[in-house]
């Protein structure tokens, strides 16, 4: 509760039958305020106190001037005792408009132009703030005309807060924080797994908690992706690392090691310039948090390291379970890994699906995660097959586009496969170029699935 910044004025032990006397002759509202204090008389250090002491000399001031300070410390002492004020059940969900309104209904025009002034636009932002005056002690033109309505200005330059508008301040925060207080109280709280149950009203009232409960949700599931692309072959030094940036790195169980090319020694350098690849791919690994919305999620990047892209599949599979180990000891789960059409690649996901292949030593299926669902798998698979520089190998078969050409030769009007993304204009060939009308999304599905199958059948 904001308190007055009246001071009381010191009074001395024998002014006490002067101040009696005062009090009786104020009004009959702060007669009755002051009747439980018994009889009251101040020292030096503005404490009350009981004792009703004798007067040895009289008084050398005015009766009057004694009577002024004696109010003066009487508007201090009610701006202390606010009372609470009459609210809507609704209004910590006021803002803008509505909760000026609400102010200047409640605490008059003064305190609205304070809250607008200082963009305080909703309850919740009011129950933030410290204190409302504090702008009081700044120095600046801009607020001079709002210090004059607010407070008294004394001689010294300073100002001293009307009572009233003081105490209309701390009636209307004392409301609000009880308010606030019994929403808080009609939370219910399990404290046998400490998980808190929170009411649907008060997340209306309260959006930024749902964004926040969304936030730390989709961050428990996550996606793995792997990419790589060309670069130009370049060595530099790092002055950070203190190593050479640029060679092929290699790996230890599928995992790059990290400055690996150290050395003081020019000799050494010239011996890895002649011996180590030069890196030609940048290998990214990125992860994505899976929401259950319409809004997504950026990914992550994190890793990138050059390569040469001489790893096998075996490096693949024990890199992809070495990620989802650590991600999973930093309480974020990776529920699946995706990546390009790169044989290497495809094949690690066939070893882990167990499509085709399995391993021996190695028993994925034992593992509580899976790495691909078969849809994606069905993906790279098309990307190959619509490639017209590339082939596709399952067991000793080779996959071609001879048999879906005979599928697509009984429609009418004949079928155009859809250009692949990495195909150049020049490999487009003959027949592709003489088929007019486009696949359509249903079509394609349809004739990758059949493949799929006719390919299964095959071996």
């Amino acid at each position: 509760m904001l308190k007055s910044k009246f001071q009381p004025i010191p009074v001395h032990d024998n002014d006490a039958h002067d101040i009696i006397d005062t009090i009786e002759q104020s009004s009959s509202e702060q007669t009755i305020i002051m009747e439980n204090t018994q009889l009251l008389s101040f020292d030096s250090n503005s404490s009350i106190r009981s004792k009703r002491t004798t007067s040895s000399s009289s008084h050398p001031h005015p009766k009057k001037k004694r009577q002024r300070k004696l109010i003066i410390h009487t508007f201090g002492f009610l701006t202390t005792m606010s009372i609470p004020i009459d609210l809507p059940h609704d209004v910590l969900s006021y803002h803008d408009d509505i909760f000026y309104d609400l102010v200047r209904d409640k605490c008059g025009g003064i305190v609205e132009e304070i809250f607008k002034l200082q963009k305080i636009r909703s309850a919740q932002t009011l129950l933030r703030i410290t204190d409302v005056f504090d702008f009081m002690n700044y120095d600046s033109d801009d607020l001079n005309v709002l210090k004059q309505k607010v407070g008294f200005r004394l001689n010294n330059g300073q100002y001293q807060i009307k009572p009233g508008i003081l105490m209309d301040v701390n009636s209307f925060l004392q409301s609000l924080r009880i308010a606030n207080d019994n929403l808080l109280k009609a939370v219910p709280i399990d404290h046998s797994d400490d998980h808190f149950t929170i009411s649907q009203d008060f997340l209306r009232k309260h959006p930024i908690i749902m964004s926040l409960i969304q936030y730390y949700s989709i961050e428990q599931l996550n996606s793995g992706d792997t990419d790589c692309t060309a670069i130009i072959p370049k060595v530099t030094y790092d002055i950070n690392s203190n190593s050479f940036v640029g060679f092929s790195l290699p790996l230890d169980e599928g995992r790059p090691i990290t400055d690996h090319y150290r050395t003081e020694s020019f000799a050494q350098l010239e011996s890895w310039f002649s011996s180590v690849d030069k890196s030609t791919l940048l290998n990214i690994h990125m992860i994505q948090p899976i929401t259950s919305t319409e809004q997504t999620s950026s990914p992550i990047i994190l890793s990138a390291y050059g390569t040469n892209s001489k790893y096998t599949s075996i490096d693949i599979i024990r890199r992809w379970i070495w990620i989802f180990d650590e991600c999973l000891a930093k309480g974020i789960r990776i529920i699946g890994f995706s990546t390009d059409g790169d044989p290497k690649y495809l094949k690690a996901m066939k070893l882990v699906l167990g499509f085709f292949a399995s391993l021996p030593n190695m028993k994925i299926s034992d593992r509580s995660h899976a790495f691909e669902d078969p849809i994606h798998v069905c993906t790279k698979l098309r990307n190959r097959l619509l490639s017209t520089t590339a082939e596709m190998i399952i067991g000793n078969q080779r996959i071609s586009l001879d048999f879906l050409s005979e599928m697509i030769a009984i429609k009418t009007p004949p079928l155009r496969f859809p250009k692949h993304h990495k195909q150049t204009s020049r490999a487009i060939t003959s027949s592709a170029s003489s088929m007019a009308s486009p696949l359509t999304k249903a079509e394609i599905e349809r004739i990758v699935s059949s493949a799929f199958d006719d390919a299964f059948k095959l071996l």
